[in-house]
């Protein structure tokens, strides 16, 4: 996930007022300085006034209704007057209607597997242990930046921890096997309930990992259930609106 999607809350409360005095001085300096968090600004921005339209269009919808069924209750035709009244206001409406269309084909046409991938996905950052010989050369190959040799040491092993394969389905992904991640991350998540280390961790990169091997429809519970999980350790890294995204690419392409 990309830094400045950290910052969603932030710019939520930012759009809402909540920000105040140290807050504020400390956002409003990120923002000049963090072009990406601009943007993100601005796509917010752009979502609340679509909201807002939509709003407004239902809203006019509802007076149009109801006067209507006034006029026909005592049985009166609707002057030209009242059409001349409403037009403006429902041309208004159609035309903010038109900008929410807009965004959601933007949306669709432009989201794709890899850029989904691109902008949540970061790289484990595994931080060096003593432990076992073997343990420790695929942690410090890891540590190393050498994905083909933690992935040539797991491979001579006869037994492994969650961990190693955890470590090594990472491994996977940094050299675009995506299958071969897909199985270890599945592994680590369907071992003993005696071990539960590197689960939740798995979980969240098994998501991605469906994402950059374009199965959006087998991502999308996965990273539901950790946006619905506030405890889950990578709940901040799955927002509303990378759900979103990812329905959008489940509708994109239908049965993958």
């Amino acid at each position: 996930m990309n830094d400045n999607s950290q910052h969603t809350e932030t710019i939520i409360n930012y759009l809402s007022g909540e920000l105040t005095g140290e807050e504020l001085s400390l956002f409003e300096a990120l923002l000049a300085a963090d072009d990406a968090v601009r943007r993100e600004l601005e796509n917010l921005q752009l979502a609340r006034s679509a909201v807002r339209s939509y709003g407004l269009k239902a809203q006019v919808a509802s007076v149009h209704r109801e006067m209507m069924d006034e006029l026909k209750a005592e049985g009166q035709r609707p002057p030209a007057t009242v059409y001349r009244l409403l037009r403006p206001a429902l041309r208004v409406a159609a035309s903010l209607l038109l900008i929410l269309s807009a965004i959601g084909v933007y949306e669709f046409v432009t989201i794709s597997p890899a850029r989904l991938y691109s902008e949540n996905y970061r790289p484990y950052q595994e931080s060096l242990s003593r432990g076992e010989a073997a343990t420790s050369a695929l942690e410090q190959a890891y540590a190393a930046g050498k994905p083909a040799v933690v992935i040539g040491l797991f491979s001579k092993m006869d037994s492994s921890t969650n961990k190693m394969k955890f470590l090594t389905a990472q491994a996977y992904l940094a050299t675009r096997q995506y299958l071969s991640a897909i199985r270890l991350f599945n592994t680590v998540i369907a071992s003993p309930a005696s071990d539960s280390s590197f689960k939740d961790d798995s979980e969240y990169y098994l998501g991605l990992s469906y994402l950059e091997y374009s199965k959006a429809g087998r991502a999308e519970p996965i990273l539901q259930k950790i946006h619905d999980d506030k405890d889950h350790p990578y709940h901040d890294r799955v927002s509303y609106w990378t759900l979103l995204k990812v329905k959008l690419l489940a509708l994109k392409y239908p049965g993958k």
